[in-house]
Parts: structure tokens; C-alpha cells; sequence
């Protein structure tokens, strides 16, 4: 009889490499939001491009938090699945 193997090491490792990715990007966004913030409130003194900025700023702050979720819905979809299938194997233990 074929079976699927599933390896419990791999899915566990793939939950903290979701977990360090999610957090590694609002990092690199809080980074970037700063950057961006400081030109244009220093760099760009007026005009239009100071105004797309900050336009442009006030979206991309909507990303902060989204990333990090959509890791942790991961994570916990992972944890979902392999209790499913533990539950469904349940009988070879």
C-alpha cells in the first residue's frame, strides 16, 4: 500500500521560516517607511513630488501589519494541517 510521508521536521521548519520572514519584512518596511518619510519631509521641499510622496507614504504605511499577518495565517494553517492529518492517522499510532 502507498502512503504519503509527510515530514514533520520540514513543515516545522517552514512554520519558523514564515515566522522570521513576516517579521523580517515589517522590519525592512518600518525601514523603508522611515526612509521615505525623511525625504520627504527633508529631501523634497515642495511641489508635486513632495505631495506624491506623502500620498505614496500614507498608502504604503497600510502595509504595515498585513505581511505579518498573512505569515501568521500561514503558520497557523501549517499547524491546521498537520493536526488533520494526524487526526486522520491517528489509527497507526
Amino acid at each position: 500500500m502507498t502512503g504519503i510521508i509527510i515530514d514533520d521536521d520540514f513543515v516545522n521548519e517552514m512554520e519558523s521560516f514564515m515566522a522570521s520572514q513576516g517579521e523580517r519584512f515589517e522590519n525592512f518596511l518600518g525601514e523603508y517607511m522611515d526612509i521615505l518619510i525623511k525625504v520627504s519631509l527633508e529631501g523634497v521641499k515642495g511641489g508635486k513630488t513632495r505631495e506624491s510622496l506623502l500620498r505614496y507614504v500614507g498608502l504604503a504605511q497600510q502595509l504595515k501589519g498585513s505581511v505579518g499577518g498573512v505569515s501568521e495565517m500561514g503558520m497557523s494553517i501549517l499547524k491546521k494541517y498537520m493536526e488533520d492529518i494526524d487526526a486522520a492517522d491517528s489509527f497507526l499510532y
